[in-house]
């Protein structure tokens, strides 16, 4: 389901919102073990099937949004390399083919820049399907260990001689082909040539297969410059891929120049970014991504652009109580087909130091294919500089930096009801509370504050503008379900750690930039000091009275990713929370919040039955594709149940081979059940660890 939802989102906010749902079900090691899998099973469908339910920009967003939220670096990994081929087909590939670590931004490029002396080396990256030819055959690159040959092909391939060496190229349509003949009935080149790749020969493609070129670009088993090797590649009759040497001063800049060039202006065939190098001798690994190249990706390069001009600027406080623009244009515009009517200002100071007001010409696109961004200020409005700020309609500061402004009055009614948004969101309420929903109850009821709003009766609730009977008593009954203790036992894979966290990140009680993982870092961390009670930090003067010695421990411990100013500023959002909770917990509610000493009591509980053997009794399992009767018959000895079906409550799949894909396979990947071979089974529950394999 996972797949779906973030199918179907259309920025990154959205994309942050359906992962940490996620991730707040299960445990930290559940959660990457389900969002690993379900990367390898998207690459599975790009790279086999030539389709996938996501977009290359989406793709790109959530990768981005694992790695800075989540600590998960699911692209540069060796897992990420392409994807495993049906085990019939799939042969040992002669050498192992890897992939490019991607970077994306300016830090990450002029990083790699700094270790890599001038002069540097640059050539387009198709964006076709991986192959290798080597001793008269043809092999597709899979899994990069295990591939498939295609040496069918090669008849219909213009290829050059090997004279002994081994060629890596790009299978790949040229742009104009695709159009003239194939557009009508397939949705791009890639998935076209992926999708004919990875079935049978069959004499009645001929004509398509003439269609497809290999585009050379590296060389396997010697150790050489990528200079030498293109020169070489272009004397022995290949068609070589688009290149640019002996460059001195290579910035992100002209990075993108060469995108640019590439991918819009002169060239035959679909690029997806560029590869960077020098001119140094290098041999390739046996195991692992190459260092002395990257890939660079910027999905802002060729967006199609359209001008709109400025109507007015809506100034909306947020939930951080910032200051933030909005701008509305006169007339609608359409960027790719899609409609904008709004666009992002990003921050005051972009807004006066562009003289953004009534008038302003912008041109306008959709960053990453998704989102509307301005690229441009084309022409200047009615109003210059600070006069751009007329409209806003409350006093304000500057922020320390002088780019954004910050409302003077903390306790405006628009940066609450932002904050009660996030706050049901987190809990991850069925009722699905908006945002103008609460700003109906506080136009018809004068509230706005958390536990004046979980406080409204059903009489109450009805009275506001656009509520019947039957939305109020599911809010009423999403409050419930979310928020009375003890929670009903039909929220799956329960943990108070989790919830916690929760409602730490609903309650905002902490500085920006302490996220999920921040804060269960922090916990972990105070919760392992021997001098202290965790449960007792339920109580503020407790917290108070430990303050020095956390400190002192903090500073002689160093312990990673934590240091005294960080800890002070946790502390004081524990403060904070304590605070809102009692709040909370004394308030007249319909229901009964948690108190925090109970709820850290859970989480001392927990943390202790870490270290106990887990329960396999309520485990229940479906086999595909082979049984094994011993294995079978331990799972139901130890209580567990096997059944026919793949269903929500399925502990997980057992497969014979993960890359044969099936009905049950597919229902589990978009269920988020865990699809395991013998081998990972063993590994996740070690209680089944004396079956023989």
């Amino acid at each position: 389901m996972c797949v779906l939802s973030l199918q179907k989102c259309t920025n990154e906010q959205e994309i942050i919102s359906v992962l940490r749902n996620m991730y707040l079900t299960r445990t930290h090691e559940d959660f990457h073990t389900h969002v690993t899998e379900m990367m390898n099973n998207i690459q599975s469908l790009y790279h086999n099937d030539g389709n996938s339910p996501w977009s290359d920009e989406q793709y790109d967003i959530i990768v981005d949004v694992l790695k800075n939220e989540f600590d998960m670096d699911v692209e540069n990994s060796v897992e990420s390399i392409g994807a495993s081929v049906s085990s019939t087909d799939a042969v040992k590939l002669p050498y192992f083919m890897g992939s490019m670590n991607k970077y994306k931004t300016p830090k990450l490029v002029n990083n790699w820049l700094t270790q890599h002396k001038k002069p540097y080396i640059v050539s387009a990256k198709l964006d076709g399907i991986s192959a290798m030819y080597v001793n008269g055959n043809l092999y597709t690159r899979g899994n990069g260990t295990y591939g498939r040959n295609i040496s069918y092909l090669i008849p219909y391939l213009q290829l050059g001689t090997l004279n002994g060496q081994s060629v890596r190229g790009e299978l790949i349509m040229k742009k104009h082909i695709f159009e003239m003949k194939y557009k009508d009935t397939f949705a791009n080149a890639r998935n076209l040539v992926c999708g004919i790749l990875n079935r049978q020969y069959k004499e009645e493609y001929s004509s398509l297969y003439k269609d497809i070129d290999f585009i050379a670009y590296d060389m396997y088993g010697v150790s050489q410059s990528y200079a030498f090797k293109f020169k070489w590649l272009n004397d022995n009759g290949f068609h070589v891929v688009s290149s640019y040497g002996y460059i001195e001063d290579l910035t992100i800049q002209k990075c993108d120049s060469y995108l640019t060039q590439w991918k819009h202006k002169d060239y035959s065939y679909e690029i997806d970014g560029i590869i960077v190098s020098n001119h140094d001798d290098y041999g390739h690994s046996n195991n692992s991504n190459p260092s002395f190249a990257f890939a660079y990706k910027n999905n802002n390069i060729g967006i199609k652009q359209s001008v709109g001009i400025v109507r007015r600027v809506i100034w909306n406080i947020s939930k951080d109580n910032y200051i933030k623009p909005t701008i509305q244009l006169l007339e609608p515009i359409y960027c790719d087909q899609s409609k904008v009517e709004y666009v992002t200002g990003f921050n005051a100071r972009y807004i006066v130091d562009n003289n953004i007001s009534c008038g302003s010409r912008l041109l306008i696109g959709l960053s990453g294919n998704v989102i509307p961004h301005i690229f441009k200020v084309l022409m200047n409005g009615d109003k210059l500089g600070y006069q751009c700020l007329c409209d806003v309609d409350c006093t304000y500061t500057w922020s320390k930096n002088k780019v954004d402004m910050i409302c003077s009055n903390k306790d405006n009614h628009h940066s609450t009801i932002k904050q009660n948004v996030l706050f049901f969101k987190s809990l991850g309420l069925k009722c699905n509370i908006q945002e103008k929903t609460l700003y109906n109850v506080y136009d018809g009821l004068g509230i706005y504050l958390l536990k004046d709003i979980l406080s409204l009766s059903l009489e109450e609730w009805v009275k506001v503008d656009k509520m019947g009977e039957k939305k109020a008593s599911q809010i009423m009954d999403g409050f419930y379900q979310a928020l009375h203790w003890p929670l009903q036992p039909t929220k799956e894979n329960f943990l108070c750690m989790n919830y916690f966290v929760s409602l730490c990140v609903g309650l905002q009680s902490f500085e920006r930039g302490f996220a999920i993982k921040k804060i269960k870092l922090y916990v972990d961390y105070v919760y392992g000091l021997s001098f202290l009670d965790f449960e007792q930090f339920y109580d503020n003067t407790y917290i108070e009275s430990q303050f020095d010695n956390i400190m002192y421990d903090v500073e002689q411990q160093k312990p990673k990713q934590i240091t005294c100013d960080t800890m002070k500023l946790f502390l004081d959002g524990f403060i904070k929370m304590n605070d809102k909770m009692n709040s909370l917990y004394h308030a007249t509610l319909p229901f009964e919040i948690v108190h925090m000493k109970t709820l850290l009591n859970g989480i001392l509980k927990e943390q202790s039955s870490l270290t106990q053997p887990a329960n396999p009794t309520n485990h229940e399992f479906v086999f595909s594709g082979f049984r094994h009767k011993a294995l079978m018959q331990l799972i139901l000895d130890k209580g567990g149940t096997i059944k026919d079906d793949v269903s929500k409550t399925t502990t997980a799949l057992i497969v014979k081979d993960k890359s044969n894909s099936s009905k049950k396979t597919q229902k589990a990947f978009q269920l988020g059940v865990s699809i395991f071979d013998l081998n990972e089974l063993i590994k996740h529950h070690k209680e089944y660890k004396d079956i023989t394999l």
